[in-house]
């Protein structure tokens, strides 16, 4: 069978399999979550860590594609107003809470011209384009970071809409998977090539967003839910950690010119190979899950979103100058982050979710996911 073959996931949709919650993907998240924290915080100490980024695309293209597959078997269509409204859901009730805190903080707390930076940040976080900001040129202060969202976002408003279009079949959805990773790999390589501004590629929907959320999605389509075989586990294995071993070979290069000119020219090609192996090695590994599945991973992974969109603000607001020592502030910015994000994501985030996805959502979902339940 070749290993684009999408006979094996026909086969589980049509059986009724459903991949279901994996708590190993929550842990997964958490490590994502941990990368991205300890890049920003000590950059010189983990400076590859920022491929936590890449790993929550591959990881998203991944499950909302799956999801949408299954929805597509289960019900006979895709609900677009249920899935924006879970998507709407999921992200906003956070950014907003995040902006009425610490906008008008920032207006009455900063020196010009950083208010001005900060309402152009608020701007494009409420708008889920900062990366198209960033790559304008435009300084977004201590909302930069959100760069990343805001691709997520633009996906998950094209997506559901290109698959309906495709009627959710297998081999069209996976075609289109192919094309886009292939088109989305020569645009960064041409672009490289011709020397282009490593910000207009890096935040760009159509280069490394495209390849890293659709290689996701391509999982999705060709990845069965059942468990591949032990002689298969360990050419996993091993592709992983070459995988793995190449990619960290990468934050060896000094030079911040140098290593921009790679990440074009191949590294962000491998690091999209080595994200979708990671995500075939959580799923299928038998000895990799129970490292993803403690307590604490996982409930890093569920607040990961949260965490992510505060981290960058509580370092820069909770300044701790009475503490000398770096390393040690930061300790502390991350863990009042943690607090603040579990705060943002059980009082405010959780309960207006539910409510959205209440007012919002398809009710003939729920009416039919409570009689298949009972």
């Amino acid at each position: 069978m070749s290993i684009l073959s999408v006979t094996a996931v026909e086969q589980e949709l049509a059986a009724g399999k459903r991949f279901g919650y994996r708590p190993e993907f929550d842990g997964l998240r958490g490590v994502a979550i941990l990368g991205v924290v300890l890049y920003h915080y000590f950059t010189d100490w983990f400076r590859g860590s920022i491929i936590g980024v890449d790993l929550f695309f591959v990881l998203s293209g991944f499950l909302i594609t799956r999801l949408m597959l299954e929805e597509k078997k289960r019900y006979g269509g895709i609900s677009l107003r249920d899935f924006y409204a879970k998507r709407f859901g999921r992200l906003v009730p956070g950014m907003v809470f995040l902006l009425v805190v610490i906008v008008p903080a920032g207006v009455v707390l900063l020196e010009p011209p950083k208010p001005r930076y900060l309402l152009w940040g608020a701007l494009g976080a409420i708008t889920f384009s900062t990366n198209w900001l960033r790559i304008a040129g435009l300084d977004l202060g201590v909302l930069v970071h959100l760069w990343s969202v805001a691709i997520e976002q633009q996906f998950y408003v094209i997506w559901p809409v290109v698959v309906i279009g495709l009627r959710a079949r297998l081999h069209r959805v996976r075609t289109l998977c192919v094309v886009v990773v292939l088109a989305a790999s020569v645009n960064i390589l041409i672009r490289s090539l011709l020397n282009e501004e490593f910000r207009n590629i890096f935040d760009g929907l159509d280069t490394h967003g495209a390849l890293m959320l659709l290689s996701g999605a391509l999982v999705a389509v060709v990845l069965p839910a059942a468990p591949v075989l032990a002689a298969r586990q360990r050419l996993l294995t091993i592709a992983l950690l070459v995988g793995l071993a190449l990619r960290t070979a990468l934050i060896l290069i000094p030079e911040k010119s140098t290593y921009e000119a790679f990440w074009g020219r191949g590294g962000v090609h491998l690091t999209a190979v080595v994200m979708v192996l990671v995500v075939l090695a959580v799923k299928e590994l038998d000895w990799l899950r129970p490292l993803l599945t403690g307590r604490t991973i996982c409930w890093l992974g569920q607040i990961a979103y949260s965490l992510f969109i505060w981290h960058q603000p509580v370092q820069n607001y909770v300044l701790l100058r009475f503490i000398d020592a770096l390393w040690v502030r930061n300790i502390l910015h991350f863990l009042i982050s943690v607090a603040v994000a579990a705060g943002s994501y059980y009082i405010v985030e959780q309960p207006l979710r539910a409510r959205i996805v209440r007012r919002f959502g398809d009710p003939a979902r729920r009416t039919k996911a409570a009689a298949a339940a009972s």
